[in-house]
């Protein structure tokens, strides 16, 4: 995980951390990249940070991200090679303050030509071979088209292979054919998932529904396998996800600009209601820190509760539970954010215990007010 750019750190002093149930002043105490003490008094030893004051979190926990796309081709008929998107995008994280992106890699091949399975399979083998050697942790969410025989096989392989930590069903069927096919086209639908559903039990790998606009469409993608659900469309389709007692999933961009971009659910009132598990960045890595700091600042929850819908509560969804909170045994990954321009941003950004991400701070840096972005 480490580069020759990185720097070890042994603690980090005089900060406000951000615990599961509270926040309180002190240092945060590492070694060997995993959290050994939290103490109200510095330690005597070299190498440490002085956060200055600055609001200590655990690093973020991206579960649903498409951002390489944007770098691998910026523009229509403009594309990138995969290891510069990568590194880019690698960079772009550590920016924001994402320690463990769970890269969504969709394998559909659209009219238009902004997706392809080719494409998607040089993203899907880039992103597995460089992310031993990145600033940050990466691992890979498989977004399969069950309409489209070439991405069940490759999904199907996938699994085998316990390459995704993440494998979630599409359908683009045109509403069209689903009526002209009587049931044909549904059914055969119904049977990919079902058995890429069992597949990915069977490896211990979560298996998600998508964009689910009714009751009615969470309990058919529960039956067939699902328990993670992105984006309920309405807010009856997320209350009936948490009353089966599996997890759903929304967008930061969505919550920081207050409304969805396509006029479905807002995840403001999914969050009120208590019906979302956790926040993702979607499509805008920058937009999930603020997304948890907009959360506390409007006073839909307290701090603590909304990092960990950005930080523990993902990781524990696809099984990293050695991540996303701030105590003793933890991973060392963690963020100081400062104020700059009125806006929360992270200033530092630890993986193991390693700086691999620090921004300029001036002599005297404000402290962070919990004011609505």
């Amino acid at each position: 995980m480490s580069t020759p750019l990185t720097q070890q750190l042994t603690g980090i002093d005089n900060a406000r951390i951000v615990l599961s149930d509270r926040v309180v002043e002190g240092s945060v105490e590492f070694e060997d990249g995993r959290i050994t003490d939290i103490r109200s008094r510095p330690a005597r030893h070299t190498d440490r940070l002085d956060a200055r004051g600055g609001l200590l979190i655990p690093g973020l926990v991206d579960l649903h991200t498409d951002a390489i796309e944007r770098q691998w081709q910026p523009r229509p008929s403009a594309e990138f090679e995969p290891t510069l998107a990568f590194v880019e995008t690698d960079r772009h994280f550590a920016l924001a303050g994402i320690t463990t992106a769970v890269q969504a890699v969709a394998f559909i091949d659209l009219d238009d030509g902004s997706r392809s399975i080719d494409r998607a399979q040089r993203q899907w083998n880039t992103i597995r071979q460089l992310r031993g050697n990145a600033l940050i942790r990466h691992e890979l969410h498989l977004r399969c088209e069950v309409t489209q025989p070439r991405s069940v096989a490759i999904a199907a392989d996938a699994l085998r292979r316990s390459e995704a930590r993440l494998v979630s069903a599409m359908d683009h069927t045109p509403e069209e054919v689903i009526q002209a096919s009587d049931g044909v086209s549904a059914a055969k639908t119904a049977t990919e998932i079902r058995a890429l559903a069992a597949q990915a039990r069977q490896h211990g790998i979560r298996f998600a529904s998508h964009d689910d606009p009714t009751e009615a469409s969470v309990q058919a993608m529960a039956d067939l396998g699902a328990d993670v659900f992105e984006f309920p469309v309405t807010i009856g389709a997320a209350r009936a996800v948490a009353e089966l007692g599996l997890a759903s999933v929304v967008g930061a961009p969505n919550l920081l600009r207050g409304r969805s971009h396509i006029d479905r659910l807002a995840a403001a009132d999914a969050i009120a209601a208590n019906l979302a598990s956790a926040i993702c960045s979607d499509y805008a890595p920058a937009a999930l820190l603020r997304a948890v700091f907009k959360l506390a600042a409007t006073n839909i929850c307290d701090l603590p509760t909304a990092v960990a819908l950005a930080s523990a509560q993902p990781a524990a969804i696809v099984g990293l539970d050695d991540r996303g909170v701030i105590r003793p045994g933890s991973l060392a990954d963690l963020v100081l954010v400062h104020d700059h321009h009125d806006l929360p941003t992270a200033t530092h950004t630890l993986v193991n215990g390693q700086l691999v991400m620090q921004a300029a701070l001036p002599a005297n840096p404000p402290s962070l007010q919990m004011s609505p972005l």
